[in-house]
Order: structure tokens, then sequence, then C-alpha cells
């Protein structure tokens, strides 16, 4: 994501819509055809309010359709469907993010420091105490409501770097972990599967998890 441009409704911009099919080039003028006016802030944003626009980097979503540099149109005001998963950051859920940024930013001053003297260990305790800040902040029980109440199937985030997949019986929990640090992501096959992959020093994708 590059930029996030908000909905901007000034004038209505009606065009011609007639009601003649086409199979290619463009439809015949003839004022017989011509069924109304189209505007298409009232065709493409339904609730202006919650909508906005979103430049996308990147060719992650080729496959879907969506290029870079494309603009695309969020609606905030959808509901997910049944069976969907909410993909977030997931600093929400954290006590010590949302409450005392100060001890974040050290510890992230001290981690940066630590990872150039030691990596394994620096790793071993920003795990250890991402577990235990977790735990204390009632982190799982935060993300089970987020589930619950907004009816959905699973939640992804990447919040507190542990990459891991855990099923509980109400819903899925899924952390793509950290790109730098653990070489993970959360990936969907064409066939639908979810797994949580690691990319080895050789290059090798490991699979160390899946839905």
């Amino acid at each position: 994501m590059k930029e996030i441009l908000k909905i901007k409704i000034q004038n209505k911009s009606y065009q011609q819509f007639y009601s003649c099919a086409v199979t290619a080039g463009f439809p015949s003028p003839a004022d017989d055809y011509l069924e109304s006016k189209l505007d298409l802030n009232d065709y493409l944003i339904k609730h202006p309010s919650a909508t906005f626009f979103v430049r996308v980097v990147g060719d992650s979503m080729v496959n879907a359709g969506i290029h870079n540099n494309d603009i695309i149109i969020v609606d905030r005001s959808i509901k997910p469907k049944h069976g969907k998963i909410i993909v977030l950051h997931g600093d929400q859920y954290d006590a010590v993010t949302s409450n005392a940024k100060w001890i974040s930013k050290l510890g992230g001053i001290l981690y940066d420091a630590l990872i150039v003297i030691n990596r394994p260990l620096s790793k071993y305790l920003k795990n250890l105490t991402k577990k235990i800040v977790s735990s204390l902040s009632g982190f799982q029980q935060l993300v089970k409501k987020e589930c619950q109440d907004g009816g959905y199937r699973g939640l992804i985030c990447g919040h507190n770097h542990r990459p891991e997949i855990l099923k509980f019986k109400t819903h899925y929990y899924l952390n793509t972990g950290d790109w730098v640090e653990s070489c993970s992501a959360i990936v969907e096959e064409s066939d639908g599967t979810i797994k949580l992959i690691k990319i080895e020093e050789d290059l090798k994708i490991t699979s160390l998890s899946e839905l």
C-alpha cells in the first residue's frame, strides 16, 4: 500500500448510459437506445463516509487482477461474510504498544543493538518477552473476542512477530512472523490451503503449519 486517499465528491458527473448490449466497440449513439444518465460516484461508491481509495504497490495480487499502482476502492461498511478471515496489524491487542509506547520504543532500540552483538540471543529474548507480554495483556482473549464479535472464522496478524498457526474451537489465529527476522509468511495455495512457510538460507521453502 503506497497511499490512502479520501473520497471527495463535489459535483455530480453524469455520463450517457445505453441499454443496448455490445460485445465490442462503442454502443450506438441513437437516442432510441439511450436509457438514462449514469454517475460513476453513485455506481461505485455506495457509502461515501466509509469509503476511501488505496494505491497499490507491488505485484503480489496480480493473479487477482490487482496490479502495481492500481487504485482500489475500499468500503469499510461492508461486513465480512461467514467463513472469512480478518487481516490486521494486531498491535491494538498489545497493552504495552497501546498504553505504554515508550516502553515499546525502548525495547526496539535495545533489540536493534543486541541483534548486532548476538542475533540468536536477541531473537530468544524477544520471543520470551513477547510471550510474557501477550499472556499478561490477554492478547489471545482479545483476538477471540474480535473473531466472535465480528463473526470471523479466523484472524491473521503480524504483531509480536511469532510465526504460528493456532487452531481453537471457535476460531483460528495466524501470525505471519517477521519477514526479516524469521523469514516467514502466511500463504494461500491455489486449492485454498493456508500455510505458514519459512524461507531457509538456501532458499528452500519449508512448511511449518497449515489449515
